[in-house]
């Protein structure tokens, strides 16, 4: 399908995903640099801030990252945002060094 078949980012990311029997909702579109990434009317748009998104009802803020252990993931749940300067949340520590 093009993407005039679809109407808007979202529901192009909802066709490129399927549920996983554990809980995942795993990608199957294609990866720039080890990120989910799609094309919607001329622009990239990241599979990671769409799930963001869908989730906090708002753009991220800095990177999004897998917060579970499958990289392919975009489940909203499984997604969080780490705004640039910021320990990584999966740390738990204010003074984390990754």
């Amino acid at each position: 399908m093009n993407a005039s078949a679809f109407a808007t980012p979202e529901e192009k990311w909802a066709s490129k995903t399927t549920r996983s029997s554990d809980g995942h909702l795993l990608w199957l579109g294609g990866f720039n640099n080890g990120r989910p990434v799609f094309d919607y009317c001329n622009r990239r748009f990241q599979a990671r801030h769409i799930a963001f998104k869908t989730r906090a009802g708002r753009k991220p803020i800095g990177i999004v990252r897998v917060v579970c252990n499958e990289p392919r993931c975009v489940h909203p749940d499984h997604v969080d945002e780490t705004p640039t300067g910021s320990p990584d949340r999966r740390c738990g520590l204010a003074d984390c060094d990754r």
